[in-house]
């Protein structure tokens, strides 16, 4: 006869250690962004002359409709949508999109990327990269129970769904407190001390 084993309680101590663990391991297990699905039948020119999306990679596609379909909205955190998509409001779109994705997303309309300065881009990308790690680490931590047989991933004693909800969003919170931005990379330190060396 076989018996199922429970592991010990985990106390709230525990999970922030653990969880803690696996945020500092998804500055490896995560990338930051460098593509950017572009959602807008007419205007790629002006999409590619935005400065401040340079040093992404863009994807064109002409409707909503298709990348919902076809699911590359998965492949992508990062949306640049048309002011007027065909059929359909943008707010409309984003909770289509965000809905169906794993991962935080951001979005962005041309006109609001034309004026949008550098920095406040930085912060909104830096913003979405620390949210996927705390999701990545939350969800190693769920993982982990399931594998040990938990019905529930924050600890056994919880039974309601109200807890569960608040034990992971105190999670969410401690490890929003603990993250640490992704370090620019080498080319974008030298182009920053470029641009303070030489000023344009």
């Amino acid at each position: 006869m076989v018996c199922e084993t429970h592991p010990t309680n985990t106390t709230f101590e525990d999970l922030k250690a653990e969880a803690l663990s696996h945020l500092t391991s998804s500055k490896n297990q995560t990338l930051a962004p460098n593509r950017i699905l572009i959602i807008d039948p007419q205007n790629e020119e002006k999409w590619e002359s935005i400065p401040i999306l340079k040093h992404l990679h863009l994807d064109f596609v002409n409707s909503i409709h298709y990348v919902l379909r076809a699911g590359i909205h998965q492949n992508y955190s990062l949306f640049g949508l048309s002011e007027e998509l065909p059929g359909i409001s943008r707010k409309d779109s984003e909770k289509l999109i965000k809905v169906r994705s794993n991962s935080y997303v951001l979005f962005f309309e041309l006109s609001e990327l034309i004026n949008m300065p550098n920095e406040h881009f930085d912060f909104l990308i830096n913003q979405l990269d620390s949210e996927n790690r705390i999701q990545y680490a939350i969800s190693q931590i769920e993982k982990k129970r399931r594998h040990l047989n938990l019905s529930n991933p924050f600890g056994p004693q919880l039974n309601q769904r109200d807890n569960l909800i608040c034990k992971e969003e105190t999670l969410q919170e401690f490890l929003r407190s603990h993250v640490q931005p992704r370090e620019p990379k080498p080319e974008k330190i030298l182009e920053e001390a470029i641009k303070f060396i030489r000023p344009e």
